[in-house]
């Protein structure tokens, strides 16, 4: 205590302690009771506030996993008009358009499975790396499989074995034995949003068709070698009788003998064409590649025809260098190569000249055959060589030296089996070039030059 400005004494203020702890143990109880009280009502409330929040989640999620696992009937119940209940909607109304989805692909689905199930050819469906997908039952039948025996895995494993004969008039590179079967397999890449996702195989069962070519090609082969027998001993009884060993005979009777045995020769080269493309149809024509000269052999085809020249009025001229590198060929077919080329040329030229000309290209040795006839129009310059296509077409039924349009596709034929090349080049009302390629005969080639058997 202080008075002025001096401190004169101390006042100090006491409490009993046992009224202090008296008031603390009467105040205990009451506080850790309202602190149970206040506790407990917490926890129930946050319980009720819980389970109101996570009933619709936990609905929610049973029905993702019951939609998940197939249920597509199951739907939310949650009715509740919050973001929760929102939801649920949305979610019920995603599964119905799944749902739609689905059925609408199983529709598709379906037929596309009936489709490819009724068809005649044979399927196979396979991935980027060989492995099969998919077989049809039709493929399987080819592939004698019962429904329960299991496909092969992999497409190679499918017993293909190539077709090495002639089909169809021409060399095919797409047809396979399978079995007792001929099939021709056609395959192409598959694509999904643009990406490649395998490849699919269609084989076509072409056994009927191949047996009525293999008969057609056989019946030409023996009406040909038939109808050769009869026309030797006639041609040679026309020379004969034109030559007057069976008695005198006058200008009419050799006017008519001479018609009969150009009528006789027609027939005969008509028949020689149709005995070459029914062996080059079977691939029974052997080719034997040694080196040969070309100009005995261009001599040796042009003899023949030089009558038949002078009379047209027609030159013939041969130009080929005495240097000129010898090839690898068939001296037989390589005659007939010319005789065809020659022959064609004499045919479609009324006046002027045909010329043979030859020169080396690198490796090659080029052969021309050039006349000054009619031409070619440009609408069959493309199938000039194919089979049955004559140059003036139906007017050439009207030429007395008329074929049947063989010759230019037998030439084409044994010029590739020669591994060689043809073309022709021409226009109307001032003659056509043949020129074709031949490999020379000092240069190794694949395959072998020695020997070859055309095996089509």
């Amino acid at each position: 205590m202080i008075i002025r400005s001096q401190p004169v004494g101390l006042l100090s203020v006491g409490l009993s302690s046992e009224f202090v702890s008296g008031i603390l143990d009467r105040a205990r109880w009451p506080l850790l009771a309202a602190t149970f009280a206040a506790g407990v009502g917490i926890f129930v409330v946050g319980f009720i506030i819980a389970r109101q929040i996570t009933s619709p989640l936990e609905e929610l999620v049973q029905t993702a996993t019951d939609v998940t696992a197939g249920n597509l009937r199951r739907r939310s119940r949650v009715r509740s008009k919050d973001e929760i209940g929102l939801l649920s909607v949305a979610f019920n109304r995603m599964t119905e358009y799944l749902l739609h989805l689905i059925r609408q692909f199983a529709q598709v689905s379906g037929q596309r499975a009936a489709i490819l199930d009724s068809l005649s050819e044979g399927v196979v469906v396979c991935d980027l790396y060989g492995r099969i997908t998919l077989v049809n039952p039709t493929m399987r039948r080819l592939l004698n499989l019962s429904a329960e025996a299991a496909s092969p895995q992999h497409f190679a494993e499918l017993p293909l074995e190539p077709v090495t004969e002639r089909v169809f008039n021409k060399q095919t590179d797409n047809l396979y034995a399978l079995h007792n079967r001929i099939l021709r397999v056609r395959g192409s890449a598959f694509t999904v949003s643009g990406a490649n996702e395998g490849y699919v195989y269609i084989f076509q069962d072409l056994t009927d068709e191949v047996n009525i070519d293999r008969a057609k090609t056989n019946f030409i082969a023996t009406i040909s070698h038939e109808m050769r027998t009869p026309l030797t001993p006639l041609r040679g009884n026309l020379d004969m009788l034109r030559s007057g060993m069976a008695g005198t005979i006058n200008d009419q009777q050799r006017a008519m003998i001479e018609d009969m045995r150009l009528q006789t020769s027609n027939m005969t080269r008509l028949v020689t064409n149709m005995i070459v493309v029914a062996e080059l149809d079977a691939g029974a024509l052997n080719i034997e590649l040694e080196p040969t000269q070309v100009k005995p052999i261009v001599d040796k085809a042009a003899w023949p025809l030089r009558k038949a020249l002078k009379t047209k009025n027609i030159e013939l001229q041969i130009d080929l260098p005495e240097d000129l590198p010898m090839v690898l060929a068939d001296t037989i077919q390589l005659r007939t190569i010319m005789e065809h080329l020659l022959d064609n040329a004499m045919k479609y030229t009324d006046q002027g000249s045909i010329t043979v000309r030859g020169r080396q290209s690198d490796t090659h040795v080029q052969i021309d055959v050039i006349d000054t006839g009619h031409g070619i129009a440009p609408t069959l310059i493309d199938r000039v060589f194919d089979r049955f296509v004559r140059g003036e077409g139906d007017e050439s039924n009207n030429r007395a030296d008329r074929g049947i349009g063989l010759g230019l596709s037998i030439v084409k034929e044994l010029v590739e089996y020669h591994h060689g090349q043809i073309w022709v080049t021409s226009q109307v009302g001032q003659g056509s070039t043949f020129s074709f390629l031949l490999r020379c005969a000092n240069v190794s080639s694949e395959p072998d030059a020695t020997s070859t058997t055309v095996a089509a």
